[in-house]
């Protein structure tokens, strides 16, 4: 049963419109980092009894990351960047380990799940299970290998003291920075908030363009939906019910596309690793039908964006774009 740490949850709720930004950021930042502390922890003493840990941090790292760099001007800049560098190296290590437990699940299912009907009818039942232990076999060693660095970063940044010593630097030079950091939250929020929204939308690929585009549109995507988080409680209800939503179901179609393409990457690896004939054939079909579904999830996102689908996610976004919150 995976352990939740309280602090650092999904929407900010210690911070209020009238709050001096210095204290905004403290209230935010704190609770963060700690449950980055904490899941970093877990991630690397317990990965084995719960994949969710691995996970969370993942989840609360993105957070963590998008609070930093929401109020990167009012911090130190030189403690601000160590964070940020120490974030993302963790965001690394776990969405390397997150993306061999995914497979791990997927491959651990029934057989009628893995293997494809034309594939079961056209190959040995004795060859396909021989080849999928390889692909289990071979994903458990990739997994083990993923987890060293998040040993490495849990012994050099949480049993060190490192990141809970950096966090106490960090908050505190919000507190004693003398750069304007006494005006409301509401008033300073929402200019930040609004870059975001254009990052992400001058960051909407085209029509043709490749799958590396879609990839990074969807990095955008997560900061967007993570700064919405810290500051949902300066707009309006549909803000969450609406705004929110919608970015979420994006998240899950470019999610779709990202776990396709993770897939294609790790069965075509291992098909050049592989010196079995007969078990190639058999990554042969798989790789062919990740192809196909990788083409299949972008096809419909390149659509939807053609054709202005989206177009109610597309108008919220510029409509909270330009709205002022007075304090």
């Amino acid at each position: 049963m995976i352990v939740r740490p309280k602090p650092g949850g999904k929407w900010v709720t210690e911070v209020s419109p009238d709050d001096s930004v210095a204290a905004a950021a403290c209230r935010t930042l704190k609770p963060r980092l700690k449950s980055v502390r904490k899941f970093l922890s877990l991630a690397s003493s317990s990965w084995q009894q719960d994949p969710e840990y691995v996970h969370q941090l993942r989840v609360h790292s993105r957070r963590c990351l998008a609070a930093v760099e929401m109020y990167a001007s009012i911090l130190p800049k030189r403690r601000q960047r160590r964070m940020q560098r120490w974030l993302r190296q963790i965001l690394d290590a776990a969405g390397q380990a997150r993306n061999m437990d995914v497979l791990l699940m997927q491959y651990g299912q029934p057989d009628e799940v893995v293997w494809p009907d034309h594939l079961r009818e056209g190959f040995d039942a004795d060859l396909l299970a021989k080849t999928r232990r390889r692909i289990i076999a071979d994903l458990e060693d990739c997994r083990f290998r993923a987890q060293r660095p998040i040993d490495r970063l849990n012994r050099n940044l949480i049993e060190s003291n490192r990141f809970k010593r950096a966090t106490k630097r960090l908050v505190k030079g919000a507190n004693t920075s003398r750069r304007g950091l006494n005006q409301p939250f509401a008033r300073w929020a929402p200019q930040r908030f609004h870059q975001t929204i254009d990052g992400f939308l001058e960051a909407v690929p085209r029509p043709g363009d490749p799958v590396e585009k879609w990839h990074r549109f969807r990095v955008r995507g997560k900061q967007l939906r993570y700064t919405m988080e810290l500051v949902s409680f300066l707009y309006d209800s549909e803000f969450r019910s609406s705004l929110y939503v919608h970015m979420s179901r994006l998240q899950e179609q470019l999610g779709e596309l990202s776990d396709h393409t993770t897939a294609h990457g790790y069965l075509t690896s291992l098909r050049d690793r592989l010196t079995e004939v007969t078990q190639a054939e058999v990554l042969d079909t798989l790789i062919e039908r990740e192809s196909e579904r990788m083409n299949v999830a972008l096809v419909q996102l390149q659509s939807q964006w053609a054709s202005d689908a989206d177009s109610e996610l597309v108008s919220l976004l510029r409509r909270y774009g330009h709205v002022s919150v007075s304090a």
